[in-house]
């Protein structure tokens, strides 16, 4: 694109003063007409070394002169230019022909440059598609042996050119949800009759149409062309910010929490911190404390219970509805007493600038509480962290307090974290924590079932089993006429009434889908073959009851569990 630019400025550049040196060469050479598409035409001819009254020699116009020798420079430079195009475009299409089971990402940007990269260094070809690629992008993927290409990745000639068919993953990460959306569609067109299905990532950052196409999603999954998984940056972000930080809701009593800054990510943080929080609450019956800063604090706030009715069950809130800058013109009181200062503070504002001045704001009035503040960036969180790390303790005045910067944009672009699938896994770790708590009540223990133990010590093919549980409610509810949808009425009070015939119907239905999962991963009933067995792989008839209790345990508590995650059941009108 600059080269194009700069080519045209070039090429008008020489056509003017080839235009006002003809003008007053012709004025000596009355031999050659003066008139105006003359000179056009004169003119046009410089651009290929055949101007017919030049072609004498003599003494030219300075105008003249230099415009004869930009011309052609400027021509035989973009035919160059064209052709190494051409040629590019020709080798990566010889590239690509050779891919199998490549990633394809969708849109170049941060994120997208990150993740490719990333793809890149495990091992997986990786074909980029951007729209306007720049040159540190054309750059960047050169160096990293990606292959580059130039379109709109949601037409079929782009994806058909990334041999879409052939691929085993693709990566929706442009900035505009509805592309995203789009690129998906074309892409389950084009995989209709694939042998093994495509995986689809598709980025969704407006919490509303992410809830309503997960919910689409989870009650008809898409069908054996293409595996759907919708994720957001931010709760991406949140999930590994609260990993890496365990000791974020303190070791037993409630801590104090300030969040300020209100955007997806805050939001995103605010949810996943009071899911973590009510299993604490279940034992210590002890509120958890948020402050929020945000302008619409109490508004987003209003917001957010209604989706998630078990806020307000958990949480205590207070709001300072100002923007979250007004903490660096604060003087000590004005925010909250020193007595009252949070135990642990969040910044998620979009500007990493002025995120950090209020962070370091934000430290000095805590006075002598300890305190620890975790500011959100888009990039350089390492760098930043050590700039910080190396700062005297005590330099605000509060010994043990310090300030951490984490890098949202990067960690949220791992390929692991992506395909893990945000909605998807906040419904298996609750249908996981259901089945700790229905085990551990019938007398079962963690030295006979190596599933009892905490979602992060779980083994993967565990984790795996949960997720595909999730997947197949959909299914399930249909079974009863019921369908899955986001619950965007504000009702939090919203119960489903399941019907005993119901249950049972959806339990068995549940024994079904597992005994055909397991028995499809090489287990058998009764006798051990390769160590593979389980007791419970028997027609629900044959079915222990204390097994047939699990499964009815697991359909009485969805309703609430989906409700935790957003959604809600709704009887079709028969």
């Amino acid at each position: 694109m600059a080269k194009s630019i700069t080519y045209g400025i070039l090429a008008g550049i020489a056509f003017l003063l080839g235009y006002i040196g003809l003008a007053d060469y012709l004025q000596r050479t009355p031999e050659y007409h003066r008139g105006f598409w003359d000179l056009i035409y004169y003119d046009l001819q410089l651009f290929v070394l055949s101007s017919e009254p030049l072609k004498n020699g003599g003494a030219f116009p300075a105008a003249l002169q230099i415009a004869r020798f930009i011309a052609p420079g400027v021509a035989a430079s973009a035919l160059v230019s064209a052709i190494t195009t051409l040629l590019n475009a020709k080798r990566e299409d010889f590239l690509i022909r050779r891919y199998r089971e490549h990633a394809i990402v969708c849109g170049g940007g941060t994120r997208g440059a990150l993740l490719a990269t990333r793809l890149r260094e495990s091992g997986t070809k990786v074909v980029l598609i951007d729209l306007a690629p720049s040159a540190d992008l054309t750059n960047m993927c050169r160096a990293a042996g990606i292959t580059l290409l130039q379109g709109d990745a949601a037409s079929d000639k782009s994806l058909l050119r990334a041999a879409i068919r052939r691929a085993s993953t693709l990566y929706a990460l442009t900035p505009r949800n509805l592309t995203n959306t789009a690129i998906v569609i074309v892409a389950h067109r084009l995989s209709a009759h694939r042998a093994r299905p495509l995986s689809c990532y598709v980025s969704i950052n407006d919490r509303g149409l992410r809830a309503a196409l997960s919910a689409q999603y989870l009650a008809s999954p898409t069908g054996p062309g293409i595996e759907l998984g919708l994720f957001s940056a931010a709760e991406i972000g949140v999930h590994i910010l609260l990993g890496q930080n365990p000791s974020s809701l303190g070791g037993g009593s409630p801590p104090r929490i300030l969040v300020a800054g209100l955007d997806d990510f805050g939001q995103s943080l605010v949810l996943e911190l009071a899911r973590r929080w009510r299993s604490r609450f279940r034992l210590l019956n002890e509120r958890l404390g948020l402050v929020l800063v945000d302008r619409d604090a109490p508004m987003v706030w209003q917001r957010l219970i209604g989706q998630y009715g078990f806020l307000d069950d958990v949480c205590d809130v207070g709001f300072i509805s100002e923007d979250p800058d007004v903490i660096t013109a604060a003087p000590n009181g004005r925010i909250f007493e020193p007595a009252r200062a949070p135990d642990r503070s969040f910044i998620s504002i979009a500007d990493g600038d002025k995120a950090l001045t209020i962070g370091l704001a934000l430290l000095r009035l805590c006075g002598d509480r300890r305190t620890h503040v975790t500011v959100r960036v888009e990039t350089h969180g390492a760098e930043l962290n050590q700039a910080f790390r190396d700062l005297p303790d005590g330099l605000f005045g509060n010994t043990g307090s310090c300030l951490s910067v984490f890098a949202s944009t990067e960690a949220a672009c791992e390929p692991v974290t992506i395909r893990s699938g945000i909605a998807t896994e906040a419904i298996a770790r609750s249908l996981h924590d259901r089945y700790v708590e229905t085990c551990l009540a019938q007398g079962d223990s963690s030295r006979t079932n190596r599933a009892l133990v905490p979602w992060e010590d779980l083994p993967e093919e565990f984790r795996e089993a949960n997720r595909r549980q999730v997947h197949h409610i959909g299914q399930k509810l249909a079974f009863i006429g019921c369908c899955l949808v986001p619950n965007f009425a504000g009702n939090h009070a919203f119960t489903f009434d399941m019907q005993p015939d119901e249950v049972e119907q959806l339990a068995r239905a549940e024994h079904v889908r597992w005994a055909s999962e397991r028995i499809s991963a090489g287990f058998v009933h009764g006798l051990r073959r390769e160590g593979r067995f389980h007791p419970d792989l028997v027609d629900w008839g044959e079915l222990s009851e204390m097994a047939r209790d699990k499964d009815r345990c697991f359909i009485q508590a969805l309703p609430e569990i989906l409700a935790d995650a957003g959604f809600q059941i709704v009887r079709l009108p028969t």
